[in-house]
């Protein structure tokens, strides 16, 4: 650990006078073991005795002194350990927000893979066609991937801001309920039931824009400080990410539930309210 100038010159004055006590004490026991009164010895042995009656106030002194400079060390030590923590707390974060955007586009495409496939069995459904496993072979249904989840806890822990935790923690939550549905309707396929209605469907429909919404509007949160206020842009609805994702027209379910997200002024009504 680095200690400054000052506080080496303080405790080399500090040896310096502890070295001069013990050199007058020393002198002070020889000059009495060999008699002598006179010369160096008598000036020692004066000053000795002079300092006699203070002999208890002296200690006392350089026991306070010795305290503070101990108590000032450790607050040294403790503020270069605090620096160093919110160094080190301050590059995490840093390097998480450098990788946030990789997370981010996973997330993008997980929702576009899942409104491809909500989309097609949103056709079926339409056509008055049965939702079976065998019309499903040819659709690659959406698998989230785990790294996705890791990267936006890691992102959770390393943020500073209660704001951006908020942010990532609606994300993370919405993202792996929409993840367990898509689960819960893969399970579903070919159990000779009805299956979701075709309002059911919209509304994972309008739940997937919301989430690509989301998503969409945390990248402006990790672009570096150099492009701050370049290409500002509106923050992306739910609406608007169902034009992005290509079923704006097609589905009209899906279209009044993100009106109803976007519309909001606390909360998100349930998908399948």
């Amino acid at each position: 650990m680095k200690v400054g100038w000052r506080f080496k010159g303080s405790l080399m004055a500090m040896g310096v006078i502890a070295l001069a006590v013990i050199g007058l004490v020393s002198a002070d026991v020889g000059c009495t073991a060999v008699g002598g009164t006179r010369g160096a010895c008598g000036g020692v042995t004066a000053f000795a005795k002079a300092l006699g009656p203070w002999q208890t106030l002296l200690t006392g002194a350089f026991a306070l002194i010795a305290a503070a400079f101990a108590g000032w060390y450790v607050l040294l030590q403790v503020s270069l350990a605090d620096r160093q923590e919110a160094g080190r707390i301050l590059r995490r974060h840093r390097a998480q927000t450098a990788v946030m955007p990789l997370v981010l586009s996973s997330v993008c495409d997980y929702v576009e893979q899942s409104v491809e496939a909500y989309h097609y069995a949103y056709g079926l459904k339409a056509a008055g066609q049965a939702l079976t496993r065998d019309r499903f072979l040819n659709i690659d249904l959406p698998e989230l991937d785990p790294s996705v989840a890791a990267g936006l806890r890691d992102m959770i822990e390393a943020s500073p801001e209660t704001e951006d935790v908020s942010a990532y923690v609606e994300l993370l939550s919405d993202l792996q309920t929409h993840a367990a549905r898509w689960r819960g309707f893969r399970s579903d396929l070919g159990k000779n039931d009805e299956g979701p209605s075709l309002r059911e469907i919209g509304n994972e429909i309008a739940e997937a824009a919301a989430i690509y919404a989301q998503a969409s509007n945390l990248f402006d949160h990790v672009r570096p400080a150099s492009q701050v206020g370049i290409g500002d842009r509106a923050p992306t609805t739910a609406a608007r990410a169902l034009v992005l994702l290509g079923v704006y027209e097609n589905v009209p379910e899906a279209y009044d539930v993100a009106r109803a997200f976007d519309g909001a002024a606390t909360g998100r009504p349930s998908p399948r309210a």
